[in-house]
C-alpha cells in the first residue's frame, strides 16, 4: 500500500514540476500593452513616468521614445529600455521638448504588436532629479573634535560616504559665520587647508553630494591653532 501511495505522489509530483517547466513554451504571443499614462498631449516636468496596465504571459516591457513618430534609429529614437514582467512604470529623466513614446510585450514565443503612440510635452522651468540618491550623514575623522594643532596646513579629513560623487567643505572661524573656507567639489575625503593664525578657534563640516541629491551636514567639529 505504501508503495503504491509513493509511486502515485511521485507521477503526480513528475507531472507538475513537467508542466511548470514548460508553461513558458506553451504561453501564446503577448496581448497589445495599453500606455495608461502619460495621456496624449500632457504637458510634463523633466521627470517622465511612463506607465502601463500588466497583461499575462510576458517575460519583458520594451519602451522606446522618440522625437518624432518613426522611431528611427540614430536619428528620432533617444531613449530605450528593458522592464521585468513585473513592472508597471518607467521614469525617464528628459529636456523641454515634445515626445513620442510606445511600447511591446515579449515572451519567448514572440512580440506583442507595438502600443498606441502617446505623444506628450516637456516644459520645465527648473529640473528636478528624477532617481534621488539616499546619502548618509558624513562622519569627520581628523584632526579629532576639540585638538589642538600646530601646523599652518590642516589636513581634513572624514569617513567615504556611500554613492557619494564629491563633497563640500565649510571651514569657519572663531563664532563659526566667519567662513574662511569653502569647497562644494571635493572629490577625495580629505582637504589641506592652510592660512590658520594662532589663538583662533575652527570649526568645520562637511556634506556629502550625488548629481542634485545631498546628505544632511556632518556634525561640527572645531580644533585651536
Amino acid at each position: 500500500m505504501r508503495i503504491i501511495i509513493f509511486c502515485i505522489l511521485f507521477t503526480f509530483l513528475q507531472f507538475s514540476c513537467t508542466k511548470t517547466e514548460n508553461d513558458a513554451e506553451n504561453w501564446p504571443i503577448p496581448e497589445q500593452p495599453i500606455i495608461i499614462s502619460p495621456l496624449n498631449n500632457m504637458s510634463l516636468g523633466n521627470c517622465v513616468s511612463i506607465q502601463w496596465d500588466t497583461i499575462e504571459y510576458v517575460n519583458q516591457y520594451y519602451i522606446q521614445i522618440a522625437t518624432d513618430s518613426l522611431f528611427q534609429n540614430n536619428i528620432s529614437l533617444i531613449e530605450e529600455a528593458t522592464m521585468s514582467a513585473s513592472k508597471t512604470q518607467k521614469t525617464f529623466d528628459l529636456s523641454n521638448g515634445s515626445y513620442f513614446a510606445r511600447m511591446r510585450a515579449e515572451n519567448d514565443i514572440g512580440n506583442s504588436d507595438w502600443s498606441e503612440i502617446v505623444n506628450f510635452n516637456v516644459s520645465s522651468f527648473q529640473n528636478v532629479d528624477c532617481f534621488p540618491v539616499n546619502l548618509s550623514k558624513p562622519s569627520l575623522s581628523s584632526p579629532s573634535d576639540g585638538s589642538f594643532v600646530s601646523d599652518s596646513y590642516v589636513t581634513l579629513s572624514w569617513q567615504a560616504v556611500a554613492n557619494a560623487e564629491r563633497y563640500s567643505l565649510v571651514v569657519s572661524e572663531n563664532n563659526a559665520s566667519n567662513v574662511i573656507y569653502s569647497n562644494s567639489n571635493v572629490y577625495e575625503t580629505q582637504r589641506v587647508v592652510q592660512g590658520f593664525e594662532e589663538g583662533n578657534t575652527y570649526y568645520w563640516r562637511v556634506l556629502a553630494a550625488s548629481g542634485s541629491s545631498t546628505s544632511s551636514w556632518s556634525d561640527t567639529w572645531s580644533f585651536e591653532k
